[in-house]
């Protein structure tokens, strides 16, 4: 009857509060894990890129990709160039970080490594006039005159978050002693470095797996920090693998969600949570 039909009527309309809610606060999350991790600098370097010498500050808490920092660093070593290949979302500037850390002992010894966020509206000029300045070399060389002297010299270059195969044609200077680390989520552009150096190994990142994001949430949420890990309800792992599986092992999901929880946590490491407050924090994540 017409009264059935009101409380359907009244429970879908909830539904969609709770689901509008839901949606707002990950937007949120969005917005305040961008400030929490002061991303002013890269912001700014996506509206207008320019070429900079240092890679971002590396993330202390990386993990769930070492098996790939690993691989990516062994074909570094025997390719001289390795490109990481995935959607948006799956890591590859923090997995791209990683391996410069990694590597950065090496390199800064033989003149040192070339870190440029190329992005969508790239300025081919203003790369390659900052590379000049920063590298000591003349303003009125050219291209191929860059890449003449740049042969000779040890370096690691990274082109981060290239979007088109013409970045690669312009941007790819290195030479023989070069190391070059590209990241993108274009397979063109892959294509493109292949076109240019024959044994360059294409690295596709997958979602993590579910132990890895795992892994990954607990990370974000400093559940193992080495100031004391916290004390969590006995629903608590359930609740953090039935959220993994819901963001599908995609790393920006798992850093937004797992940020926003810690801010959460009480202060106290070894404080304990009811299930109750646990399920409560949970519930934003699990519902939207």
């Amino acid at each position: 009857g017409r009264d059935a039909r009101t409380r359907a009527e009244d429970a879908e309309n909830k539904a969609k509060e709770r689901a509008d809610k839901a949606e707002g606060k990950t937007t949120k999350l969005q917005v305040e894990l961008v400030a929490a991790r002061g991303d002013v600098k890269r912001l700014k370097q996506q509206l207008s890129p320019v070429a900079s010498g240092l890679p971002p500050r590396r993330n202390e808490l990386f993990c769930g990709r070492k098996s790939e920092r690993t691989e990516a660093v062994q074909a570094l070593s025997a390719h001289g160039t390795v490109v990481l290949l995935g959607p948006p979302g799956m890591g590859k500037t923090e997995l791209a970080t990683e391996i410069v850390a990694w590597l950065s002992a090496d390199f800064t010894v033989h003149r040192g490594i070339i870190w440029a966020r190329v992005g969508r509206l790239s300025s081919h000029d203003a790369m390659l006039s900052k590379w000049r300045n920063d590298l000591g070399i003349p303003e009125s060389d050219d291209e191929e005159a860059m890449r003449k002297i740049l042969d000779s010299r040890r370096m690691l270059l990274v082109l981060d978050d290239v979007w088109q195969p013409d970045d690669i044609s312009v941007l790819l200077l290195g030479g023989t002693h070069c190391a070059h680390l590209i990241t993108t989520h274009e397979r063109d552009v892959a294509d493109a470095v292949r076109e240019y150096h024959r044994n360059a190994v294409v690295r596709e990142l997958a979602e993590l797996d579910p132990t890895q994001a795992l892994e990954a949430l607990r990370a974000w949420m400093g559940l193992d920090s080495p100031q004391g890990s916290r004390k969590l309800p006995a629903n608590a792992n359930g609740l953090l693998i039935e959220f993994c599986t819901r963001a599908a092992g995609i790393p920006l999901t798992l850093a937004v969600a797992g940020t926003d929880l810690q801010r959460r946590l009480p202060d106290t490491p070894n404080e304990v949570i009811s299930e109750e407050s646990f399920e409560s924090m949970m519930a934003p994540l699990l519902d939207a």
